[in-house]
């Protein structure tokens, strides 16, 4: 099992290193010049994006320590039956 998990890794490494390795080949040469208005866009897609990647790291980690707390509360209750 751990050498199907093993194999499945190096091909999704190589996968990402093959998109990588052709983004850069296509993209070397484009000039990379924008914009005042598209650089305010992309700055605020950014702060959604951050806003959500942290809102979901915090319900991940609110989630274990409810989980905690419920489970203390749980083992309390056991130990006075």
């Amino acid at each position: 099992m751990n050498k199907e998990k093993g194999t499945k890794r190096i091909i999704q490494y190589i996968i990402v290193f093959v998109g990588l390795f052709l983004g850069y080949l296509i993209l070397r040469g484009s000039q990379w010049q924008s914009s005042l208005h598209f650089h305010t866009i992309l700055e605020v897609i950014a702060t959604f994006l951050a806003a959500f990647v942290g809102t979901i790291a915090l319900m991940n980690a609110y989630d274990k320590f409810l989980f905690f707390i419920f489970s203390l509360y749980k083992l309390e209750g056991e130990c006075y039956e």
